[in-house]
């Protein structure tokens, strides 16, 4: 099997995205618990039904910048079944308090009461106001809602959370998937590659202080950047006749971004799409991986991806 056939079963199982993000110590998780007060986003005249309920909570202290959140538990506290030694009652407060209640990795919290029900709630997060939106449905009687109030609506989640001092190039990453997500793929495509614009320039800034200060190498055409970047970064002969599987496999795809960019940038092409996007990103990391490993040949350089991201 070739390179792209296994490349694709692999990140069919993989995250890739944020195992990259996390294994390079952009984001960490953080394991949150966070109450919602929840109101009715529509007047109802029913007494039984479907209700959505909203809310709106601010960023947990010392988080600045979400990259994703994902719910591991969510619910009412039933407090009235936690007590001490001397019968006072529980309240759950902070993310301690849940795992301390927590019997054996069970839930201690209800999604279930009378006749009604909460189902899975929808978070959305935004990084500029610092605030999660909160959005769930009650399917029973309205005369549950109190049951919210009194019992306090619970989520508690993983949260990955992008560090402070993320390298330039990886925070245009960052903004790329933002801009993806919210559908402008042709901005999205652009800061992909300004990414790799900007992790190459500094690979070459690299090599003009080092072993390179009587030629001027900034001022190469971005393509023989790449170039010799990765020969630099395999020991390979820079005399340009000595050549590699995973330098030929990234010239053509940099070949093929770069006239893409410039057609995105000149306004010449704007049905750029998902796949584009995506595969701006994977060039970056296989790049980024040849530079670190030193990956000669495509088998290699998926068992180092693989190694990274594990």
């Amino acid at each position: 099997m070739g390179f792209t056939h296994n490349w694709k079963a692999y990140k069919a199982t993989t995250d890739i995205k944020t195992n990259f993000f996390s294994s390079n110590n952009i984001i960490s998780k953080m394991l949150v618990l966070q109450k919602y007060n929840l109101d009715m986003s529509t007047e109802y005249t029913s007494e039984y039904g479907e209700f959505i309920l909203e809310g709106t909570n601010q960023y947990p202290e010392d988080i600045e910048h979400i990259y994703n959140i994902l719910i591991e538990d969510y619910g009412l506290f039933e407090y009235r079944n936690y007590r001490d030694d001397k019968g006072n009652l529980y309240k759950c407060d902070s993310i301690d308090d849940y795992l301390e209640y927590r019997n054996n990795g069970q839930s201690i919290f209800i999604s279930s009461f009378n006749e009604s029900n909460l189902g899975e709630p929808l978070l959305k997060y935004d990084n500029d106001k610092k605030e999660i939106f909160l959005k769930v449905k009650l399917e029973g009687g309205q005369s549950d809602l109190y049951l919210i109030d009194e019992y306090e609506f619970s989520i508690v989640s993983t949260i990955h959370v992008v560090n402070n001092n993320v390298p330039y190039s990886e925070n245009l990453l960052l903004k790329g998937w933002d801009l993806y997500y919210d559908n402008k793929w042709d901005l999205s495509l652009l800061v992909f590659y300004s990414a790799i614009d900007n992790f190459i320039t500094l690979e070459i800034e690299k090599l003009q202080n080092n072993y390179y200060k009587e030629i001027e190498l900034l001022g190469l055409e971005f393509r023989k950047k790449v170039s010799l970047v990765l020969k630099e970064s395999v020991a390979i002969s820079k005399n340009g006749k000595q050549k590699f599987a995973t330098l030929d496999f990234i010239e053509k795809k940099i070949s093929d971004l770069y006239k893409l960019r410039n057609n995105v940038a000149h306004g010449t092409k704007r049905d750029i799409t998902k796949i584009d996007c995506q595969d701006c990103f994977e060039l970056y990391l296989f790049i980024f991986t040849i530079i670190k490993y030193k990956s000669k040949d495509l088998t290699q350089l998926l068992k180092d991806i693989k190694t990274m991201l594990s």
